[in-house]
């Protein structure tokens, strides 16, 4: 490893051990998608076939359909290909690898298990969706707690990503969180899309794509430093607000039976909290790049 004269024998193995449970995932996440995307649309493979917003529609029967999302397959080739990316990166200690291995357990990879929650919804009446929860959380923490550490955090100074920020008295840690809640948002406004035609409204799905574009500049902005890519999530937020407002005029149609009508009625309910739902993920991001955005505005007016 580029750091081996940095890290201890005891540090170095953990963080192969991390690198070799990353590729190891890497591996077996491709494996399950593909089982995933088999057992929930191409095993329903027919004659009659559909195309619309939510993706290609493939008959199962009466008024029964399934769908193949037009972003799953991409997003999933996304978490696999950042998951080998953080193997490699790991194994040959570039300064790139603690943080992108972080971003990509808990921003890019967790977001995912709805998916597979949503398929025991659907074709096992729930049974077994605390189990993928729990497992997925705990395939998340093996290799971040073998990451973790104040001294191994320490050895990695100076070399790690997001560092030349790191100086500053808000650290380091907002960053990443910042981009990893700009992940997840980026996550729902593709899985809003899986689900427009519960709420048709061409400005709620333009806002929804606009922050999935938006949020993938701005992570890759923040892991690089750039000032401008914090403004760009702002924007993000801006986008995805627009979700809840055109719920203002538009219905939701709900799915009987469907597992996310309980969660929209709680949050969306009423006029008043889809008006509020529209300003959660601007204040979160603020209260997290709040003070970067600040000293950047202030910086600029100088």
């Amino acid at each position: 490893m580029q750091e081996a004269t940095n890290l201890s024998r005891p540090q170095t193995l953990r963080v192969r051990a991390a690198a070799l449970w990353m590729g190891l995932l890497s591996a077996c996440y491709g494996a399950l998608c593909g089982l995933y995307f088999y057992h929930d649309v191409f095993v329903h493979w027919g004659e009659r076939v559909t195309y619309d917003t939510a993706g290609v529609g493939f008959h199962i029967q009466g008024s029964l359909w399934t769908y193949l999302s037009w972003w799953r397959p991409g997003l999933a080739l996304l978490a696999v290909g950042m998951l080998g990316a953080s193997a490699v990166a790991l194994w040959r200690g570039t300064p790139r690898a603690r943080l992108l291995s972080l971003l990509t357990l808990w921003g890019v990879l967790l977001p995912q298990t709805a998916w597979f929650t949503e398929y025991l919804a659907d074709w096992h009446e729930g049974k077994g969706i605390a189990t993928a929860v729990a497992g997925a959380v705990s395939v998340a923490a093996v290799p971040t707690a073998l990451l973790w550490g104040r001294n191994l955090l320490q050895r990695f100074e100076g070399r790690d990503m997001l560092t030349g920020w790191a100086t500053l008295s808000y650290g380091r840690g907002r960053l990443l969180a910042s981009a990893m809640v700009l992940s997840w948002m980026g996550f729902g406004a593709a899985s809003f899309m899986d689900h427009a035609y519960r709420l048709p409204s061409d400005l709620a799905y333009f806002g929804a794509l606009m922050t999935l574009g938006l949020s993938a500049v701005a992570v890759a902005g923040i892991m690089r430093l750039r000032a401008w890519a914090l403004w760009v999530g702002v924007a993000a937020t801006l986008t995805m607000a627009l979700v809840p407002l055109a719920a203002l005029w538009t219905p939701y149609e709900p799915n009987l039976g469907w597992h996310i009508n309980s969660v929209v009625t709680s949050l969306a309910g009423s006029d008043l909290q889809r008006a509020m739902l529209a300003l959660v993920p601007l204040s979160i991001l603020w209260m997290l790049a709040g003070p970067f955005l600040q000293a950047f505005w202030s910086k600029a007016r100088r």
